[in-house]
């Protein structure tokens, strides 16, 4: 009896078994990227919804959308968009003050 035979289906059994694995990794990394591919496109659908409610966003809607212009923002334009913000600091020591309430 020869050994080739043996050590030729031997060869065989080892590179098959290290076949499977890299041939999961292969697959699973295919998926991903097409999970990938498939977020970039949802991304490029909503990207107009998203760039409005950005614009138009109540707490920044005037800076976002000066800065979002071609055009650069005036330091001009920048100064009478913050003089039309009231003052976070006030705002915070209004919050913080107690309320008159019947418990008191």
């Amino acid at each position: 009896m020869r050994l080739k035979p043996f050590f030729l289906i031997g060869m065989a059994l080892f590179s098959g078994l290290a076949l499977v694995p890299s041939l999961a990794i292969v697959m699973e990394e295919w998926n991903h990227v097409h999970a990938v591919e498939a977020a970039g496109a949802a991304l490029e659908t909503l990207r107009p919804a998203l760039t409005i409610s950005e614009r138009l966003a109540l707490e920044r809607g005037g800076h976002n959308e000066a800065l979002l212009k071609q055009d650069p923002a005036s330091n001009n334009v920048i100064a009478a968009l913050s003089a039309t913000r009231p003052d976070r600091r006030s705002i915070r020591r209004d919050a913080e003050r107690p309320q008159d309430s019947l418990l008191c």
